[in-house]
């Protein structure tokens, strides 16, 4: 099929990420998903009145790892005062949020299903919270790493 992938300022900007993401579904008449962190969503809440006002047929993916978990896979993270400044803790559930702006909202519990909620074509605006661990998604990155690593040698 024919996929198109956009990107707003980088793959690390999160103000008026979910914006831009809404402004496509709105100028393109085909399918649009939007992946976007925990963060780029509570930034750009408000956003989601407008998706639910207009109901344009995205499907909004968010992970939600409680913060800034990007940042853990960077050596600072073992500096004091981390948690504070780049964890940024806001122990909030996304999907009450969207749901509160008109947006259907489910939080999924696994793999098999979110394959089989995206295989489900959005005819209204949608959001789906994937919710992770900081700390074990390093884990597994590290495992991941090392594997390759190993099979290269």
């Amino acid at each position: 099929p024919d996929v198109r992938i956009l990107a707003n300022r980088g793959a690390n900007g999160i103000d008026g990420f979910i914006s831009s993401g809404l402004g496509s579904a709105a100028a393109m008449s085909r399918p649009v998903y939007l992946l976007a962190g925990d963060l780029s969503l509570l930034h750009d809440a408000g956003s989601l009145a407008a998706v639910a006002r207009f109901d344009l047929p995205v499907t909004i993916v968010v992970i939600n790892n409680d913060g800034g978990g990007i940042f853990h896979f960077l050596p600072h993270r073992a500096f004091p005062g981390f948690e504070a400044i780049f964890g940024t803790p806001h122990g909030l559930e996304l999907a009450p949020i969207a749901a509160a702006f008109g947006v259907e909202a489910a939080v999924v519990g696994s793999d098999a299903a979110l394959r089989e909620e995206l295989a489900r074509p959005a005819v209204h605006p949608r959001l789906f919270e994937v919710r992770t661990d900081r700390e074990e998604n390093v884990a597994i990155h590290d495992r991941l790493a090392a594997a390759v690593q190993a099979a290269v040698r």
